[in-house]
């Protein structure tokens, strides 16, 4: 089975949030407060009363930057590349996966995968630890079966990340 797709702006958003991950800096930051105001509560309630105003205004800027800012930058990158405009296909395969980009195509066996993840939106298909290939789940729509890809991506390269 093969499907022709575009990597639409949200799909590319999504694939990039996912390849970020979850980021440590916001639970060390959550606990390094509770910490800190833990600390200081033994102590004088004015000092107690700023530590939690600094470690709430860190917070919510963390989740600003996550949820705000990195998106609004990624979009912005993608409308200044020509990604909108460059079609892919994918295509599943007993050995592998191929995939066609502008430029070329590469077929990969099971055993170059290093990792995959997924998310609602696209299936990250990682060649090496930062070099990826997005498949949007809208390729269902294209009649390519995303279930399929899953199902032989868990039995030849395990579960996703």
């Amino acid at each position: 089975m093969k499907a022709d797709y575009l990597i639409s702006e949200d799909d590319y958003v999504a694939a990039m949030q996912l390849h970020a991950g979850r980021s440590p800096w916001l639970l060390l930051a959550i606990i390094g407060g509770t910490l800190a105001i833990m600390l200081v509560s033994t102590q004088r309630f004015p000092l107690t009363f700023w530590t939690a105003g600094i470690c709430l205004i860190l917070m919510v800027g963390m989740l600003a930057s996550r949820h705000v800012v990195v998106p609004e930058f990624r979009r912005r990158q993608y409308r200044a590349s020509e990604m909108q405009e460059r079609r892919f296909s994918v295509e599943l395969l007993d050995d592998g996966i191929r995939f066609i980009f502008p430029g070329g195509e590469r077929q990969v066996p099971w055993s170059a995968i290093s990792r995959w993840r997924e998310n609602r939106r696209c299936v990250l298909v990682y060649l090496s630890p930062d070099i990826f290939q997005v498949v949007p789940k809208s390729v269902v729509e294209k009649g390519f079966d995303i279930k399929a890809l899953t199902g032989a991506l868990i039995r030849n390269v395990g579960s996703a990340t």
